[in-house]
């Protein structure tokens, strides 16, 4: 985007900003008059929620997150006058926990946690109660894909592999119930990816294969469905490569090598597709020493050149 139109958007939500600080101001004012009064907190929070989005995308974190601060405060309260009746109240609550953690994860990283880990609490309750609203469901995997990632980010590993697990149960009922979405055919991909990873750190390499292997089979779908997304051929590259991985640290080096045998042809159709990005050559030359690495340890000569017949599919 040109910077007159960064600009002209900035100018935007400088013009909304101002315009739901009016609006805060009033029901802040509202609130003042009469505390207890439910319709004022709940015009409390619905100002919060729109003020403290507006700062967020203006970069001015402490002041978004002030608001959210503020508006979760109402809201729990409004739910705590009606509890386990106000689903909408659960799930806005949900909400401020959920964007409150992304903001607050770098500097308080616990904090965040405990935040996705409400987040969840709050929602899953309601799945139970309705299995077939897809839409609390892709709710309750994303609350719940957040915080496996953030634990994966601060070394938790072991709470990260039983969250992820979680999740991906959730994005396993949304493949099946919608088969041509690729969003959660993605998201239930990520997530098998990394529980290989975690399952490798931890000393777990046998049991990583399996979610290594549902991990490629689901991203070689998307790029079949979707092929000139440079992101899926990029993916299974890296799919490729952490099985091979895992399968070199079991000493199973003939499947480690037709594993990263994969993995070039992969790269290099997303280098040609986008030459200008440098790390695409990175990759390609880390795959390729890979690579090269195995064969010399088994004796290239009895091992297939990446690019020859039958060395798997180049995409």
């Amino acid at each position: 985007m040109d910077r007159g139109r960064l600009e002209e958007g900035a100018a935007g939500l400088r013009r909304s900003l101002s315009q739901w600080r009016a609006y805060g101001a009033l029901a802040d004012e509202r609130l003042g008059a009469y505390p207890g009064h439910r319709s004022a907190r709940e015009a409390w929070v619905e100002s919060g929620l729109a003020l403290a989005s507006v700062e967020g995308r203006l970069g001015r974190k402490p002041e978004a997150v002030a608001c959210y601060r503020q508006a979760r405060t109402l809201a729990e309260e409004l739910l705590r006058e009606q509890p386990g009746t106000d689903e909408a109240g659960r799930r806005r609550l949900a909400r401020f926990d959920f964007e409150l953690a992304r903001l607050v994860r770098d500097e308080q990283p616990g904090e965040a946690i405990a935040l996705h880990r409400r987040a969840a609490e709050q929602v899953e309750p309601i799945t139970r109660q309705r299995p077939s609203d897809w839409a609390i469901q892709d709710e309750l995997a994303g609350y719940l894909f957040g915080l496996a990632a953030l634990e994966d980010r601060v070394d938790r590993r072991d709470e990260a592999l039983a969250d992820f697990r979680r999740a991906a149960a959730v994005y396993q009922r949304l493949v099946r119930a919608k088969p041509r979405e690729i969003a959660p055919r993605s998201q239930l991909a990520t997530s098998y990816h990394i529980m290989g990873r975690l399952l490798v750190d931890t000393g777990r390499s046998g049991e990583a294969l399996q979610p290594y292997r549902s991990s490629r089979a689901l991203r070689e779908e998307n790029s079949r469905a979707d092929p000139k997304n440079l992101r899926w051929h990029s993916d299974c590259a890296g799919s490729w490569r952490r099985l091979g991985e895992a399968l070199e640290i079991l000493g199973r080096s003939p499947e480690a090598v037709e594993a990263h045998q994969r993995c070039p042809g992969r790269q290099r159709r997303v280098g040609a597709d986008d030459p200008g990005e440098i790390q695409h050559r990175r990759f390609l030359d880390e795959r390729l020493r890979d690579l090269f690495r195995l064969r010399e340890e088994l004796g290239g000569s009895r091992l297939q050149p990446a690019g020859s017949r039958g060395s798997g599919p180049a995409a």
